[in-house]
């Protein structure tokens, strides 16, 4: 929101809030869902390289951004293809494409056990195919390591990066020793 006097461009960007605000209670989520976060005030005048850009219309740039926190995944998606509707309005969308969605820890943590499981018997079949080519037997585990756990997007893009993109691919690597015994 850009405007030449302060105060009616808050003025503007409030009535803009209160858009969102409405769009998003039309599409189902709740006020509790929904964060505003810090007023960022810019002062054109102040920057010494365009003085001439300067008009009474747009000195003053203003911005806001309002976070949607849910775990109503598919709302979301119904929702963002929607976005055209505010532009319509002549809201100014942010530069970042759309929503993203966000793997949160806390589910990292639900399945974590699993992706660990899921890891350790990768390993142990790798170690059991080095044994069986040496001609040796898998003992029990030497050592184990968990190491980096990634979430990215289920397809490759060029274009869109894990959170733009609903679905996840998750991948746990462990490090497994395991003594062969011959």
């Amino acid at each position: 929101m850009t405007g030449g006097d302060l105060v009616s461009a808050k003025a503007a960007i409030d009535a803009q809030v209160d858009t969102v605000t409405r769009f998003l209670a039309d599409h189902g989520f709740a006020p509790e869902e929904i964060s505003l976060g810090r007023l960022e005030v810019q002062d054109s005048a102040t920057y010494g390289y365009q003085p001439d850009a300067v008009t009474s219309q747009n000195r003053f740039t203003l911005a806001y951004t309002v976070t949607l926190r849910t775990t109503k995944v598919d709302a979301v998606a119904a929702m963002g293809r929607q976005l055209g509707d505010l532009v319509q309005r002549g809201l100014i969308l942010g530069e970042t494409g759309g929503p993203f969605f966000i793997f949160t820890a806390a589910r990292l943590n639900e399945i974590k056990p699993e992706l660990i499981r899921r890891a350790t018997e990768a390993a142990r079949a790798a170690a059991q195919e080095f044994a069986t080519t040496s001609g040796a037997q898998v003992g029990s585990i030497r050592r184990a390591n968990q190491g980096v756990i990634s979430v990215l997007a289920r397809d490759e893009s060029p274009t869109a990066s894990e959170y733009q993109s609903i679905d996840k691919r998750i991948r746990a690597v462990t490090t497994v020793e395991y003594f062969l015994i011959d």
